[in-house]
């Protein structure tokens, strides 16, 4: 598999969180005037994948801060975990490259998918 396949999964994973917590990250801007970039990534593998494999991805929330977010993913194939991405956001004003504290709401929204892993 192709390393940068991985990142490529890890923002789906991400947009599906998005959907299910705000709506869908377009959503962020709209409804609760902030965005959110990713400022730091780190990718542990710990088997590989194969071309044609068939993998089941998990997302969840690790930690939320006041202006940032850590999300955690992990990649299985059958039962064997073959990745675990790390991924820190910050909440920035759209537009700009000011942080900005994550709204009530937001938080709200994504402490239902907290993860202890």
């Amino acid at each position: 598999m192709f390393n940068a396949n991985y990142l490529a999964y890890n923002d789906v994973a991400a947009i599906e969180l998005w959907r299910a917590a705000i709506g869908g990250y377009n959503e962020l801007p709209r409804a609760h005037g902030v965005d959110v970039l990713v400022a730091e990534i780190n990718i542990r593998y710990l088997a590989p994948l194969r071309f044609e494999d068939e993998i089941e991805i998990e997302i969840g929330v690790r930690k939320l801060g006041e202006t940032s977010m850590n999300l955690g993913v992990r990649i299985w194939r059958d039962s064997e975990q073959t990745t675990e991405i790390a991924t820190r956001s910050v909440f920035i004003e759209p537009g700009g490259n000011s942080k900005t504290p994550m709204p009530d709401a937001v938080r709200e929204k994504l402490e239902g998918f907290s993860i202890d892993w």
